[in-house]
Order: C-alpha cells, then sequence, then structure tokens
C-alpha cells in the first residue's frame, strides 16, 4: 500500500469515527492532498509546497495555517504540547504574517495554489 493510499484510509477512519467536520480529521485531509499533488501534479507541488524532504515552504503554510496553525488542532494548550507540534505551529503562524500581510505575495501564493488545484482536479477526472 501507497503513502497516499494510507492517508485516505487514516482520513476515512477519522470522519467515520469523528464526523465529517471534525476539526481533528483535516490534518489526516491536507497530508492526504500534499501526497497526491506531489504524485500527480510535482510541477505544481514544489512552488506550494516546497520539497518533500524539506519544510513547508510558505504558500502551503499560509493556506495550511487554519488547521496546523490551530493551536486545538495541534494540541499546544494541552498537558501532552510536544515540541514538534510548536515548532510546525510556530511556522504556519510565521507564514500568517509574512504572507497576510504582503499584498503581492499574497497574490502570488494564490496563484500558485490556484495553479495546483487546477492540476487536481484535472488528475481526479
Amino acid at each position: 500500500m501507497d503513502d497516499c493510499e494510507t492517508l485516505r484510509q487514516k482520513k476515512e477512519k477519522c470522519f467515520a469515527k469523528n464526523g465529517e467536520k471534525a476539526e481533528k480529521c483535516r490534518v489526516f485531509k491536507l497530508k492526504e492532498k500534499r501526497c497526491l499533488a506531489f504524485r500527480h501534479c510535482p510541477v505544481e507541488a514544489i512552488p506550494y509546497y516546497g520539497t518533500l524532504d524539506a519544510e513547508k515552504a510558505m504558500c502551503g503554510a499560509f493556506e495550511e495555517a487554519f488547521c496546523f496553525g490551530n493551536p486545538r488542532i495541534m494540541g499546544i494548550d494541552s498537558a501532552k504540547e510536544k515540541e514538534n507540534n510548536v515548532k510546525i505551529y510556530k511556522y504556519h503562524q510565521r507564514a500568517l504574517g509574512k504572507i497576510g500581510g504582503n499584498r503581492q505575495k499574497f497574490r502570488q501564493c494564490k496563484s500558485i495554489s490556484s495553479a495546483l488545484s487546477k492540476c487536481l482536479r484535472q488528475a481526479a477526472s
């Protein structure tokens, strides 16, 4: 079984257990999207996400801050707070500040995001 299929199964299991709108399932949904993007749309995925091995690029971090920048989803406020989760949370918060506060970077990210979304829609059909 490949990584994308494993992520899809985790996402589906989470949704079945917690409902389609469960915040905690968003992490699996976004990880599956990233996996599929690199599989089907690598040219569009790199400007959006960066490389698979490196820290996530700013556009991906900016648009995913609603999830990875959410202290409740990341478990930042819990007693089980993990150093890695805090690092991920802070990185997404920085992306919000850098992209959200700069109109040119914001427009550039929207363009990159649109190209990736279009490619993923075509790959799904």
